[in-house]
């Protein structure tokens, strides 16, 4: 099975994570690696799991499909599918239909990360 696999991690520790990570993979298995949890975790809308599920069970659809399945605007679908796009988790086709062409998505999330300074009051 290939998996997505997103995780945050401290840009000094990267190479560290993606060695540990790489044995938690599977062959095929692709990581996207983020400095911020807070911004894995802005990735990771409602929405954009909706999209992803629906893609994975469904197959191929172009944009105009996935937003009369969900029911919602074609704009603000376009965002999230470019949103999407733009990191990689989904690809676009010939057909301009959005595919999803990973087994799942795995996700690592640590925090606070190390490295991450405490406040003092």
């Amino acid at each position: 099975m290939n998996f997505l696999i997103l995780a945050n991690v401290p840009s000094d520790r990267a190479q560290e994570r993606t060695a540990s990570c790489r044995s938690m993979g599977s062959h095929g298995s692709r990581f996207l690696l983020f400095d911020d949890p807070t911004r894995l975790l802005e990735v990771l809308t409602v929405q954009r799991m909706e999209i992803v599920t629906m893609l994975r069970e469904e197959g191929p659809m172009t944009a105009e499909s996935i937003a009369s399945l969900q029911v919602r605007e074609k704009t603000a679908v376009m965002r999230d599918l470019e949103a999407l796009l733009d990191l990689e988790i989904l690809d676009l086709d010939r057909d301009a239909s959005y595919l999803f062409g990973f087994s799942g998505i795995r996700v690592i999330l640590q925090f606070p990360h190390r490295g991450h300074k405490e406040r003092v009051s």
